[in-house]
């Protein structure tokens, strides 16, 4: 009797949308993060500091305790008293996030859930087949939040809902509105997860934080004063100057000053929110678009020659974290990535922080051994 061969199980291969991105923007790029996995040794401050702002509107939209916020924060920096950055990022998160509190201390939605992975096949959207099972490809990605508004409750549980997309600038204007609005990711977020909870999303609420860009000020040192005031002596008539040397700004002063900017009184808004609905024709061109764009990889593998976009080495005068390995020679490369790169898991985007989470658990175990008293009214999330 023939015995019937046994499949070979295939491992879908996973694509986010930061993958994705990263695929369009340089081939070179993406086989550097996500086929081999290799990132520079010291991450970028800017998403770092951006990763800490998403947790912490996570842990407000979970629970609204602003004082295990303000812990995380303080647990997150704590070499902020010998590293200025860390310490500039310190008084910047406490300050976005107690003025947030303040201006949405009440809501006009509820949240059903935070930091939700949503996944699925890569279909083509003309024929609505997905790939054969030798060359499976899957997208996964994880949303802010998913929430309902108060008069869509009222419909019931089969109503319709929203998602909630966090995202920080130091720029917030029309621009950058538009470009956020162009971005396919919200719709193919939008799309698997109609597909995978049998739920209509109606639209996106884009919450948008500004970041201030003022820094404290520094002690002015003898030899900066004496240069400053000697140019002031020069362009002076009398040859006189009443300049003083500048002392520092001290901690308190400069957490003042940023908390005038992010007052609900403040001048110039710092918060914002815009609601957009989400239309079938643009689903449909991100999912189409997400299509292509897995064939194209699929043809660059099965060759194994990535092409670089050699206008993005330098694009807004900034150098590419892997320039350094694209400009050397071979020989060079395995030593350059030893001194200057490591291993990680490419999908950074997918992992669930844990840090405020590990600071409730540590908080909730002390109250229950009856160690500190503690009373903030938590907001826990409706399971979805």
């Amino acid at each position: 009797m023939k015995q019937k061969r046994e499949r070979k199980r295939v491992t879908p291969t996973t694509f986010t949308h930061s993958r994705c991105q990263a695929f369009l923007r340089c081939q070179m790029l993406h086989a550097w993060r996500y086929e081999y996995g290799i990132v520079p040794m010291e991450e970028r401050i800017v998403f770092g500091f951006g990763s800490t702002i998403h947790e912490c509107l996570d842990c407000w939209h979970s629970t609204r305790d602003l004082e295990l916020i303000r812990e995380f924060i303080d647990t997150t920096h704590s070499d902020r008293g010998i590293n200025d950055r860390q310490r500039s990022q310190w008084h910047l998160a406490h300050a976005i996030m107690d003025g947030y509190a303040i201006k949405y201390q009440e809501e006009f939605f509820r949240t059903v859930a935070t930091e939700m992975v949503i996944e699925g096949p890569v279909i083509n959207p003309t024929t609505v087949r997905r790939q054969s099972s030798a060359h499976r490809m899957k997208f996964r990605g994880r949303i802010d939040g998913l929430v309902q508004r108060h008069e869509d409750i009222e419909v019931g549980p089969n109503g319709t809902y929203w998602l909630l997309e966090h995202k920080t600038t130091s720029s917030l204007n029309g621009n950058y509105m538009q470009a956020i609005w162009e971005d396919p990711q919200i719709f193919l977020y939008s799309t698997y997860l109609e597909q995978s909870r049998g739920i209509r999303i109606a639209g996106v609420i884009y919450n948008v934080l500004a970041k201030s860009r003022i820094e404290q000020r520094k002690e002015e040192s003898e030899v900066e004063f004496e240069q400053r005031r000697a140019a002031l002596l020069a362009k002076s008539k009398t040859g006189k100057s009443s300049a003083q040397r500048r002392l520092g700004e001290s901690d308190e002063d400069f957490r003042t000053r940023l908390n005038d900017i992010y007052s609900p009184d403040a001048t110039t808004p710092m918060f914002y929110r815009q609601e957009v609905l989400l239309d079938d024709r643009r689903r449909t061109e991100a999912m189409s678009e997400l299509w292509w764009t897995v064939q194209s990889y699929r043809a660059a593998k099965r060759s194994g020659h990535w092409l670089k976009n050699r206008q993005q080495c330098h694009a807004y005068n900034s150098q590419c974290d892997y320039w350094t390995l694209c400009s050397a020679e071979p020989g060079e490369v395995d030593d350059l990535i030893t001194t200057y790169y490591r291993t990680e898991d490419a999908f950074v985007e997918l992992r669930k922080g844990a840090g405020w989470r590990e600071l409730q658990k540590q908080r909730e175990e002390k109250q229950n051994e009856g160690n500190i008293p503690h009373s903030a009214d938590h907001t826990q999330i409706t399971a979805f």
